[in-house]
């Protein structure tokens, strides 16, 4: 399944997906940029409930698919855990 059909799917289920770019200079990693250790930029995922008002996962990563995927798996848990507590 296209991956942004499954976080509308999650969307329709109560789940709610986020991936922001964030700027690692603003963020004052100036030095670790230099040195190549840490991109300009990086991604957080944020796995919220439907409402917005918890977020009840986040991550940082280096890469977009990489943090939409991180979101994908903990969001697919939930799923399994609701369902096995059904």
């Amino acid at each position: 399944m296209d991956l942004l059909k499954k976080v509308d799917e999650f969307k329709k289920k109560g789940i709610i997906i986020e991936v922001n770019a964030i700027d690692q200079i603003e963020n004052g990693m100036q030095e670790q940029i230099k040195d190549g250790s840490m991109p300009l930029v990086t991604y957080t995922v944020n796995v919220m409930n439907s409402d917005m008002s918890d977020i009840l996962y986040a991550e940082s990563c280096d890469w977009f698919s990489e943090a939409l995927m991180a979101g994908i798996r903990y969001a697919n848990n939930i799923i399994l855990i609701n369902k096995t507590n059904s």
